[in-house]
C-alpha cells in the first residue's frame, strides 16, 4: 500500500513513519530538508502553509495519514494564521487531493482538547467544548474530514496526552524536568488536572492498525486514543518521582478540582482488536532512561 504521511518528522510522525515503512511504501512530507535516506521512505519537501502544496504530491496513493499541525499551536494568539493554514486550509487541500486521486482511506489526528473537561472518562459521545483557537481549528478540521465521508473511509483519532523518549516542551516532559530539578509542581485542588497519558509506541500501533484495517465502504469514524490509566497531576508527579528516585515538590494552589481529559478508548480497542497499552509508569521509565 502507498501511504502519504504528513507531519512525518514530528514526535508521533517519526514513530509512525518507521512502523509504516516496514510494510508499506511511505511518502513522507517534511517542511525542512529531508532526513537521511530510509528504506521504504520517499521524502517530499513541502510546506503545508504554502498554497503550492499539491504540486509536490505523488500522482496517487492508497491512504493518507494527516499528522501535521502548526508548530505554533502553543502560542495561538500570536500565530493564528499559521494554525489556520496548517490545521485547516492545507487539510482541505489534502482532502480534495484524496477525492480527485481516488484515495481509499483518510486518517486525521485530532486532539482531546475538543472535549469539555470532565471528572470521569471521556467517550466519543461526551460533550464538546472549544476553549481555545487550537481546539476550534481541530474541530473545524474534523468536520471537514466528515464532509468527505461519502468519497472514502474517514477516520478521526482524538489523541490524549501522548508522551515518550526525546519529547520536549510538553506537560509530561516538563513535569519530569521539574521533578529532576526540585522545582515545584503546581496542583489545583487536591488531585490536579486529570489525564490518561498514552505512550507514543501505542499511538503508532493504533494508527498503523487503522491504516491496515480491512477495507470497507466510505464512512466516518471517530475514536479516542488515550492510555489505560487515569491519573491526577499529583499522582502523576508522584509516579515520576518514583521512577527518578526523588521526592517531588508540590505546590497546592487551591480552588475546585479541575477535572481534565481521561480517555475511554474501548471503542478503538474493540474495532482494532488491540490489547492493553503500556502502563504509565513503564512509559515514564522508558521516557527517562531510553
Amino acid at each position: 500500500m502507498d501511504v502519504l504521511l504528513t507531519g512525518a518528522t514530528g514526535f508521533i510522525g517519526s514513530h509512525l513513519r518507521w512502523r509504516l515503512s516496514h510494510t508499506h511504501r511511505v511518502y513522507a512530507l517534511a517542511r525542512q530538508d529531508a532526513p537521511p535516506k530510509e528504506s521504504g521512505i520517499t521524502w517530499i519537501r513541502a510546506d503545508l502553509a504554502r498554497p503550492e502544496l499539491m504540486l509536490s504530491l505523488p500522482s496517487r496513493v492508497d491512504a493518507i495519514v494527516a499528522m501535521a499541525q502548526s508548530r505554533d499551536y502553543r502560542e495561538p494568539d500570536e500565530n493564528r494564521r499559521d494554525i489556520f493554514e496548517v490545521n485547516i486550509r492545507s487539510l482541505m487541500e489534502l482532502l480534495e487531493y484524496a477525492r480527485q486521486r481516488g484515495v481509499k482511506k483518510f486518517i486525521f489526528a485530532s486532539s482531546a482538547n475538543v472535549y469539555k473537561r470532565s471528572h470521569t472518562a471521556i467517550t466519543e459521545d461526551s460533550a464538546i467544548e472549544l476553549a481555545s483557537f487550537y481546539a476550534r481549528s481541530k474541530r473545524i478540521a474534523e468536520m471537514l474530514v466528515e464532509s468527505y465521508s461519502r468519497f472514502f473511509q474517514c477516520f478521526v483519532l482524538r489523541l490524549f496526552t501522548v508522551f515518550g523518549p526525546g519529547q520536549k516542551g510538553t506537560l509530561i516532559s516538563s513535569l519530569i524536568e521539574r521533578a529532576r530539578q526540585n522545582q515545584p509542581i503546581q496542583v489545583q485542588g487536591t488531585q490536579g488536572l486529570k489525564l490518561s497519558p498514552v505512550y507514543v509506541s501505542d499511538v503508532g500501533l493504533a494508527l498503523h492498525a487503522v491504516v491496515e484495517r480491512d477495507g470497507g465502504s466510505p464512512g466516518f469514524h471517530v475514536f479516542n486514543l488515550g492510555g489505560d490509566d487515569g491519573l491526577g497531576l499529583q499522582e502523576l508527579g508522584q509516579l515520576i518521582g518514583r521512577v527518578l528516585g526523588v521526592t517531588p515538590w508540590f505546590e497546592f494552589v487551591g480552588g475546585e478540582e479541575p477535572g481534565g481529559w481521561m480517555a475511554d478508548s474501548s471503542k478503538l480497542k474493540k474495532a482494532l482488536g488491540l490489547g492493553p497499552f503500556v502502563p504509565v509508569e513503564e512509559g515514564i521509565r522508558r521516557a527517562v532512561y531510553e
